[in-house]
């Protein structure tokens, strides 16, 4: 069977190469089927020395870029132009093969007109379906080849496939070690799968092993816990009978207990729906056992990413701070705020009852033993937060809403407070502005309350981090909401981001804070980067800088970087603010570098209103967020929020909604119990809670800020 198989892919080789040299100086396209990688690999490079041997020329070799649009973008790049035949690779990898099939479909005349020469593609099955789906056009110009895998050819693609596995395991980021994103792409697990059933089960009990632990995080990845389970115990059952161990098992052994760990976990958060979590030593223990595998096999590197994941910190450090009864050793205590300051820094976290633990405990501490209050109050804010992510509590008062948990956001998926209010438009509205090119800077503003940080927060900045733009640019958005200095801090919101989307600053160090910054938004946009820099609260700008001659110097400064179309054609630039304070930027009309907005800030093409939320869309978002509620209370709610306005502030909603939640209100006759306007007095209650938070010596004092902070008609001035 290996004999015949090899027979005919000579046999198919022979004929590309004699097509593709029968082709020269004339369109032609040739789609040749294999789905394996390393297979494409080896027969490409038979093809251009059978075609340089016996034909005497030297098709060109692209693999596309996995951002690459369509394939006139991919041969536009080649060099000499035209190439005597061309060999296309890497269709299979890209981000969106869909996508660029249909593009390189709507082209397919400007193909055949600017591309004299012989086109080869390599793809796999499944790029071929999805080219019938969606460019049938296309492909009924093509003619097609196949190459088949022999059985060696299948035992090594596997093989590879499941060391590549092993080797990512260094560079791997936490959400691949804790299972929440696959290390293998889905191209590479196509290829595992396929393998696996053309080999019909002939594999070596050490292949079994591996592919029984990456069968086990897959299924880990798609929420199947207990075959997760069952198959991460079948490749530890294999590797531990190696005697005596190897550094490959144990290797793979410190993954195993790794997983394990994590497996308990997953399991507990399904399980346990409030703190009770089980005992966390076992935990602890196999932990441990992972570092000492790790240690064992030589991969010190591992042991330490072990060691210092957020999650086995997080772990170690409940399972050694004393007892809620006692007096918590400070060191304890400092190592535990430490790891929750590492969580704060990570895209997600996928065990938010083993956080809210670890912040009842802080919050306990700083609240009860240190009487720091205001540190306490920040806790019991995060816990508000990873609440709601966690799905335990639907409003978070008056904090606004984060994004940063819902890592895989788009328009399809957004958090329910801004599906469900209708501001779901306005974050497409303001993704589509973003994506052209007629806006280089918007304005979003509105008055206090509305919600402006939470959509962008929640919202707009999550959209625009998972979004690829025009060119296959990485959405990149910088956040800034403090100001002063607003050059220092803005340089390092650039450096944090590009850390967390792994971008290269390097060497950049040199010249003044603008020349700086603006020498790293040119290294950002060279490597292929959407940069959206998006200062929120910007109103506080003003406050913290109040010179003219600081407002004049900051708007020069970023009109100038929207000006330099040749280095920074790609960059945006988004304020929000209130609207009482949009008179201040005025001063962008009478400075030259803002004729990229035609020096008029005021225009529609600029700014982007946010209003409140009507009672209809405040239905929605209570049916959605609070179906608990009782029917006739949300609809008493909706009622009582619109009473004074005709319409309902956000943060008012959230307010009462926290209030509800917190006192466990879901009947309407409890909701009335609270007396004649229960709706103030759960918004007095809130602050009441708030004042409580300062802690007893420092209520009355609370009490009276909250006093001086209202005027004669007690409401808020501008201020304040």
């Amino acid at each position: 069977m290996t004999a015949d198989v090899a027979a005919k892919n000579q046999k198919t080789l022979q004929q590309l190469a004699q097509a593709m040299a029968l082709s020269r100086g004339q369109f032609k396209l040739i789609l040749v089927r294999c789905n394996y990688g390393d297979v494409c690999q080896r027969w490409s490079e038979e093809l251009t020395q059978t075609c340089q041997d016996q034909h005497q020329f030297s098709p060109t070799t692209v693999h596309l870029p996995p951002n690459a649009q369509n394939l006139a973008q991919a041969i536009q790049a080649i060099e000499p132009f035209p190439p005597d035949g061309l060999q296309l690779l890497g269709l299979n990898q890209l981000a969106d093969v869909r996508q660029f099939l249909a593009n390189s479909n709507q082209i397919r005349d400007r193909l055949r007109r600017n591309c004299p020469f012989p086109i080869a593609i390599w793809l796999d099955d499944n790029s071929l379906k999805q080219m019938l789906n969606v460019a049938n056009d296309l492909h009924s110009w093509t003619t097609s080849k196949h190459f088949s895998p022999t059985p060696d050819d299948l035992q090594q693609q596997l093989r590879h496939l499941l060391e590549a596995f092993f080797q990512r395991l260094p560079h791997a980021s936490p959400d691949q070690w804790l299972g929440s994103q696959p290390l293998l792409s889905q191209s590479e697990q196509r290829e595992l799968e396929l393998a696996q059933n053309e080999l019909n089960g002939h594999l070596s009990p050490n292949l079994q092993g591996d592919l029984a632990i990456i069968q086990s995080h897959q299924h880990r990845v798609q929420q199947n816990l207990s075959l997760a389970k069952q198959q991460l115990e079948q490749g530890a059952k294999f590797w531990q009978t190696i005697s005596p161990p190897t550094a490959n098992s144990q290797k793979r052994l410190g993954w195993v207990a790794f997983q394990q760990a994590i497996l308990s976990l997953w399991e507990s958060e399904q399980q346990q729906r409030s703190l009770n979590y089980p005992d966390l030593h076992p935990l602890k223990t196999q932990f441990q056992e992972s570092q000492q595998h790790f240690q064992a096999a030589a991969e010190p590197d591992l042991a330490h990413l072990v060691a210092n994941a957020a999650v086995v910190q997080l772990v170690n450090g409940l399972t050694e701070i004393t007892h809620p009864e006692t007096s918590s050793d400070p060191a304890q205590v400092d190592h535990l705020a430490a790891v929750n300051e590492q969580l704060c820094q990570q895209e997600s976290f996928p065990f938010p009852n083993l956080w809210l633990k670890a912040l009842e405990q802080l919050h306990r501490v700083y609240f009860q033993d240190r009487q720091d209050y205001r540190r306490a109050f920040s806790i019991q804010q995060q816990q508000w937060q990873v609440q709601r992510y966690g799905g335990q509590r639907a409003f978070v008062g008056a904090s606004r809403l984060q994004g940063i948990l819902y890592q895989r956001c788009s328009l399809d998926n957004l958090p329910p407070e801004i599906k469900e209010s209708g501001r779901e438009e306005d974050v497409r509205h303001l993704q589509e502005r973003l994506s052209g090119t007629q806006s280089k800077i918007l304005v979003i503003h509105g008055q206090s309350g509305v919600g402006k940080s939470s959509l962008v927060n929640a919202g707009l900045l999550p959209v625009l981090r998972e979004k690829t733009f025009t060119g296959g640019r990485e959405g990149i958005p910088i956040l800034l909401r403090l100001y002063e200095p607003w050059t220092e801090k803005l340089e390092a919101a650039i450096d944090q981001t590009s850390q967390r989307h792994k971008k290269s600053l390097a060497g950049i160090s040199q010249g003044s804070p603008q020349q700086r910054i603006e020498a790293k938004l040119r290294a950002l946009e060279k490597q292929h980067c959407q940069v959206i820099l998006v200062f929120d609260q910007f109103e506080e700008f003003f406050f913290a800088n109040p010179n003219q001659q600081d407002h004049e110097a900051f708007f020069e400064f970023i009109g100038q970087l929207c000006s330099n179309i040749q280095q920074l054609g790609a960059l945006k630039v988004v304020f929000s603010l209130r609207t009482d304070y949009v008179g201040h930027l005025l001063l962008c009309n009478d400075l030259e570098s803002m004729d990229c907005i035609s020096r008029d800030i005021l225009s529609r093409q600029v700014l982007h209103k946010l209003g409140n939320l009507s009672a209809q869309q405040t239905s929605q978002v209570l049916a959605q967020l609070a179906p608990h509620l009782e029917a006739e209370l949300r609809t008493r709610l909706v009622a009582d929020l619109s009473q004074e306005m005709g319409a309902v502030r956000p943060i008012e909603l959230q307010l009462v909604g926290f209030q509800l939640e917190s006192q466990q209100i879901r009947e309407i006759s409890a909701y009335e119990a609270l007396g004649e306007h229960p709706k103030q007095q759960l918004v007095q209650g809130y602050l009441d809670d708030i004042v409580r938070a300062c802690g007893p010596e420092q209520e009355r004092l609370a009490n009276g800020v909250l006093y001086l902070l209202t005027d004669e008609r007690r409401t808020r001035p501008l201020r304040s």
